[in-house]
Order: C-alpha cells, then sequence, then structure tokens
C-alpha cells in the first residue's frame, strides 16, 4: 500500500510536469496510505473503488514495518500523512495504527473519514488520537451527520478536528440516498 501511494505520488508529479506546470520539489515527505480497503458508503464516483472492495484492514506488522522504512528513508520528517481508506475508522486496530504512524513519524498526520463513525469510536480511539497529535478531517458528503456532536466529543476529548464544508453534486446526492438504504438495513454501519 504504501508503494502504491508513493507510486501515486511520483505519477501526479510527471503528469503535472508533463503539462508544463513548474513543481517545488518537496523537502519532506507527503504521502497517504489506505489503511482499510472497503467503506461504509457506496459511493458511485469513489476514486478508491472502496465499493467494490471486499473486507479489508492493513495488517499490522505490515504498516509498521513500511512506516519504518519511510521513516528511515525521510528522517522521521514529513509535511503531511493522511490515513485513509476506503473508511479508515473501520479498521479494528485504528487506535494501535494512530500510535504506530507517530512512533516514526513527527509531522502532521490526518485520519481523513466520511465521519459517519466519530460519534460511535471508543475512548481508546479518541485517547490515542489525543496523545499523537492526530487531526481528523471529516470529507464532504451529502449525508446526515451531527457535526455539532461530532466536534464536541473531538473537543472533549482534546482532538484537532476539521469538517468540510458540504458541497452536493447529483452523484454526491445519489450516495447519500444510498447510504440511507444501507443504513436503513446494516445497523453495524
Amino acid at each position: 500500500k504504501i508503494r502504491r501511494a508513493l507510486f501515486k505520488n511520483v505519477l501526479f508529479f510527471y503528469i503535472r510536469a508533463s503539462a508544463g506546470v513548474r513543481l517545488k520539489p518537496r523537502k519532506k515527505l507527503r504521502f497517504e496510505t489506505d489503511i482499510a480497503g472497503h467503506c461504509n458508503l457506496n459511493c458511485k464516483c469513489c476514486n478508491h473503488f472502496s465499493p467494490l472492495v471486499e473486507q479489508w484492514f492493513v495488517p499490522l506488522d505490515i504498516f509498521e514495518k513500511d512506516f519504518a522504512r519511510l521513516s528511515e528513508l525521510a528522517g522521521r520528517q514529513n509535511e503531511n500523512i493522511d490515513l485513509m481508506g476506503g473508511e479508515p475508522l473501520l479498521h479494528p486496530q485504528i487506535a494501535q495504527i494512530t500510535k504506530i504512524a507517530r512512533t516514526y513519524f513527527d509531522g502532521p498526520i490526518n485520519i481523513v473519514t466520511n465521519g459517519i463513525l466519530l460519534t460511535r469510536m471508543n475512548d481508546e480511539f479518541w485517547k490515542s488520537c489525543a496523545e499523537n497529535k492526530i487531526k481528523i478531517i471529516v470529507t464532504s458528503y451529502p449525508i446526515e451527520l451531527d457535526r455539532a456532536r461530532i466536534k464536541q466529543i473531538a473537543k472533549h476529548h482534546g482532538v484537532r478536528i476539521k469538517i468540510r464544508a458540504q458541497v452536493m453534486n447529483q452523484h454526491m446526492v445519489q450516495a447519500a440516498q444510498r447510504h440511507k438504504r444501507f443504513a436503513k438495513h446494516n445497523s453495524k454501519y
């Protein structure tokens, strides 16, 4: 997964460079990594193809091995790391994932989530995010979220959170409708 994330960044660089856009070389490592392949939404326009993925979680030993090597190569320095998916909060060992990520890197680390599960996350998760200075970024989907409650929980636990503004388009409205139908039949999510 880490190699794939790095490949995406390199590919993006070459696409942008070939378009005649001048890019500054990065002084610090910046990447995203999927820690869960599947998701609790079924978005038609998902560029991670999560609706097509079987349930999958990155094993902790592989995650730690990859982060240890990247940290060694980058000298613990990072511009930004995004823990993503699918839906990263589905990972049953998300608290350990945040600890491992912080063990190897000193810079900003974010969990990028659709936010649906935030109000149901246990104290171990919130404590790990606070202790490891993990910022939570809630992406913009046309789904019903108690944003005020999410902010209240994050503040209570001392966790930084950013909830992106909601911008609707036709695909997002359809995704929200599918999510409502899915949630009706599957109370786990």
